[in-house]
């Protein structure tokens, strides 16, 4: 060990605790202008709104108001729909951020979460490579690679929490060393703790998890397969599994009665990032953005953003090959397996996908050709995990492996310059070394301002949150639209449409079968919310709109809410329906951002749909009386 085990005990407190305001300033400059707007405003872009929602119905979870994996607050009137199944449940990030939505909102208690992900992963990665190195100089600024990297942003301006939240991979890792080298009841339960909070930030990373611990028992099976150690590791699986079965045994177990949610090859496939894009500056920075030209798929997310640095790469090969200690050449080993793994199914060089079909002429074929179709592409790992580890096909993307891929070279990132820094014979030297990375790590990470955004909260649903009763709304258009999720965090009244990271096959078979619902769903659109659904577009005359208003009735849902400016389709009848209400002074409520109606409205949408003007005002039942 280069920093010796006695690590803790040369813990001063204040100077290893000052690199968390270091890496504070640097996260408000890295992230600004949200930065200055952490109160009110989420990066523009993404998932951020689905993330509000999940910390919204943790906190009515855990408050009883419904369950955590099954509930009918959205996708009403389902009641079967698992909704960890689509997407993935951020348990310890919404854990983190309730205390802050308690005392601000979930907008806040959010961007709070977001911003802690790059601070302690900063911080993580510093306390480990401290630990390797015993040289705060070098460990700071190798606490910046994995906090601000091309992959960090890109995750970062698309709102996905938890794709950001690797803070406790650095952690776990410190922990796993410690355990190793003084087994201890202590390090094994800090251990456990944070290969739970792990587990609970994604469960895609459950997969990054067991390939890690894999790779560190085949390499350190020599000190682990003793007596002395199997009482420490007893505890760190007990405290893991303590942590984590409560949420993820319904998973199991739903997963296994269904045979469900494996992905199919060709989509991690489509996903997989060009080789050249650990390479090549990201398309956010503003001098070498135009070198992405040469990357066959483009993407904000991380499947395209994989830049990790020359400098980096260069100075973590140097200190792999400087030294001799068995722990840094297994962080080599960690680096070369999860760069491999980055990679996804198939080798993708240059807008192409590598293929040395000798029948068709040339060495690759275009990125989005079927994995399966044929030829003879460059199998990576990665497929074959896919094919025979069960349950790896759940896993969605193979960009999640970079974040092991960074947390390793940062370690040997920070080895090398350790080793640079002590040549030094003064400390203003040994400064000016570590500043010069750090500079140059810099230059390498620079992108553009962050952009961001207000949500916007109509005045509608605030007073709708105010009305008494249980009771359901039916939000339109039928889309997949994050915007209605973060509505109900106020309202919080049951609603007819959801969104998760995926579709979800139970409601999309719903609509179908509603006639109504289909129709004002564009489901019979190609290129819709159901990809050109074979059906026909249905027929809404007025026995079917009588049937509607019947089934409305039964499902308690009292409001049609119409969202213009979530409708791009607006020369439709339905869309011209609402405004020609809206215009006649018959809703419920209007204003710019929402038209309301009360079901019974809906009488004059069959003779509105065959003329184009609306009929003489229909009597209005009991339930429209009280406009």
């Amino acid at each position: 060990m280069i920093g010796g085990t006695d690590f803790w005990r040369r813990f001063k407190g204040w100077p290893d605790m000052a690199p968390v305001l270091g890496y504070a300033l640097l996260t408000w400059f890295y992230t600004y202008p949200w930065s200055a707007h952490l109160l009110t405003q989420l990066p523009a872009g993404g998932d951020g709104l689905l993330s509000v929602w999940w910390t919204s119905h943790m906190r009515g979870a855990l408050l009883g108001l419904h369950g955590l994996n099954y509930s009918n607050y959205v996708f009403y009137p389902l009641n079967n729909v698992f909704l960890p199944s689509y997407t993935p449940i951020s348990i310890s990030v919404a854990a983190m951020g309730l205390p802050v939505s308690f005392l601000f909102d979930d907008v806040v208690a959010i961007n709070v979460c977001m911003y802690l992900s790059f601070v302690l992963t900063g911080w993580g990665t510093y306390l480990l490579v401290r630990y390797l190195t015993n040289n705060r100089w070098a460990s700071f600024v190798a606490g910046c690679v994995p906090a601000f990297a091309s992959y960090q942003y890109a995750s970062f301006i698309q709102g996905h929490v938890d794709a950001i939240s690797i803070q406790w991979f650095p952690f776990a890792v410190l922990f796993l060393l410690r355990l190793k080298d003084r087994p201890s009841h202590g390090n094994a339960v800090g251990l456990g703790v944070f290969l739970a909070l792990i587990a609970l930030t994604n469960a895609y990373f459950l997969f990054v998890l067991a390939v890690f611990l894999a790779l560190f028992v085949l390499y350190f099976r020599s000190e682990l397969f003793v007596r002395p150690m199997a009482p420490p590791v007893a505890s760190a699986v007990a405290t893991a599994a303590l942590l984590t079965l409560p949420f993820y045994l319904p998973l199991v177990l739903y997963r296994l009665r269904t045979g469900g949610g494996g992905r199919a090859i060709n989509e991690f496939d489509f996903n997989s990032p060009d080789l050249l894009s650990f390479f090549i500056p990201n398309s956010f920075h503003p001098f070498f953005a135009g070198l992405n030209q040469y990357l066959y798929y483009d993407s904000v997310m991380g499947t395209a953003h994989s830049y990790i640095g020359i400098s980096v790469l260069l100075l973590a090969v140097w200190g792999l090959r400087k030294s001799r200690v068995s722990t840094v050449r297994f962080f080599g080993v960690v680096m070369v397996v999860f760069f491999i793994l980055s990679l996804g199914s198939s080798l993708h060089i240059g807008r192409m996908r590598i293929d040395f079909s000798w029948s068709q002429g040339f060495f690759g074929v275009p990125p989005d050709t079927p994995i399966d179709s044929g030829g003879n592409p460059v199998l990576l790992p990665f497929y074959y995990l896919h094919k025979y580890v069960p349950f790896f096909s759940m896993q969605r993307y193979p960009s999640r492996f970079q974040t092991l891929f960074l947390v390793s070279t940062a370690v040997l990132y920070g080895v090398g310059l350790a080793g640079l820094v002590s040549k030094m014979a003064t400390l203003r030297r040994q400064a000016a070394v570590a500043g010069t990375f750090f500079l140059l790590l810099g230059f390498e990470f620079l992108h553009p301002p962050v952009t961001h955004y207000q949500p916007v909260m109509p005045p509608f649903y605030e007073a709708l949150g105010r009305e008494r009763g249980e009771f359901a709304i039916l939000n339109l258009p039928i889309a997949p639209h994050a915007e209605y999720l973060y509505y109900q965090t106020v309202h919080g009244k049951r609603i007819m449409i959801g969104y998760m990271s995926v579709p979800v096959p139970e409601f999309m078979r719903f609509v179908q079968g509603e006639p109504f619902l289909y129709a004002v769903s564009n489901a019979h659109l190609p290129g819709k919310w159901f990809w050109g659904s074979p059906l026909g577009p249905p027929v809404l005359d007025e026995a079917e709109i009588d049937r509607t208003i019947g089934r409305l009735r039964d499902w308690n849902v009292k409001y049609l809410v119409y969202h213009p400016h979530l409708d791009p389709i607006r020369d439709e009848t339905m869309p011209r329906f609402f405004e020609a209400m809206a215009r006649a002074g018959r809703t419920f409520y209007n204003d710019e951002s929402v038209i309301a109606i009360v079901p019974d409205d809906l009488r004059s949408y069959p003779a509105f749909r065959r003329t184009g003007k609306l009929p003489a005002p229909i009597a209005v039942s009991s339930a429209a009386e009280g406009r």
